[in-house]
């Protein structure tokens, strides 16, 4: 079933959202959190992948807004003529930013891969604040960790992965996606909860052993299936201490 929600937010990874944006729009919007540097929308493959995402959870949620939010001038400015392109009409930029502090070169930093569905924002919103002591960097996708596994999207996520690491020192990462994923095709794509789960597993263990492969010094925290909508997190796996 189509689902409406106010908005997609198209934010940078490396910012943290204002309490006038979360008040605004908690538990109503789609995010899509990625590298809002001004390369990566020189190219093609990325944008184009971009977009298709904003196209899929537009499909699902039905949203009629887009807002750019990143501290970058010229990585918002990008970002705000490609999605434009697409979405004539819908795209604004935040006015407010998000955070005027920079990353500096190589700070540690925690990474972090999730669903956009906006049904469990507060889910990783409150993982965040509850279990990782560091920085953390954020990159959300319709189900990235589909996208980390499958061939056809795989060196999309891994140039966005690549960026990254170049930006800070990724020493650490978790995984998360959750139940009824539009992704997946939702849980009406599957035999029962227990094949939805399953699935879900496979996917965030072929994510976590490309990452490990790729970025070797970024070590494994913890992989997770959020279940409950509009919850705060509570963890169903064993959470590694910090390294």
């Amino acid at each position: 079933m189509v689902q409406t929600v106010r908005a997609l937010l198209v934010c940078d990874c490396w910012c943290r959202m204002n309490e006038k944006v979360v008040d605004r729009y908690k538990d109503k919007a789609d995010i899509l959190s990625l590298p809002l540097s001004y390369p990566i929308w020189n190219n093609p493959e990325i944008v184009e992948s971009i977009t298709a995402c904003a196209q899929m959870l537009r499909s699902l949620h039905r949203w009629n807004e887009i807002l750019v939010i990143g501290h970058e001038p010229s990585g918002v400015a990008a970002a705000h003529q490609v999605f434009s392109q697409t979405f004539r009409g819908l795209v604004a930029v935040d006015s407010e930013r998000l955070r005027t502090e920079r990353l500096a070169p190589k700070e540690p930093v925690h990474f972090l891969a999730a669903c956009s569905d906006f049904r469990y924002q507060h889910a990783l919103q409150s993982y965040v604040e509850g279990y990782v002591g560091e920085r953390t960097c954020v990159l959300q996708t319709p189900s990235p960790v589909k996208r980390f596994v499958e061939h056809r999207t795989r060196p999309i996520m891994l140039q966005l992965l690549n960026y990254m690491a170049s930006r800070c020192s990724l020493t650490s990462f978790s995984l998360f996606n959750h139940l009824d994923c539009g992704g997946f095709g939702g849980s009406s794509s599957f035999e029962g909860r227990e094949v939805e789960e399953e699935t879900n597993r496979h996917f965030l263990l072929g994510a976590q052993r490309l990452i490990e492969e790729h970025v070797p010094e970024c070590i494994f925290r913890m992989s997770d299936i959020f279940d409950t909508p509009y919850a705060a997190y509570a963890p169903r796996a064993e959470i590694a201490q910090a390294p």
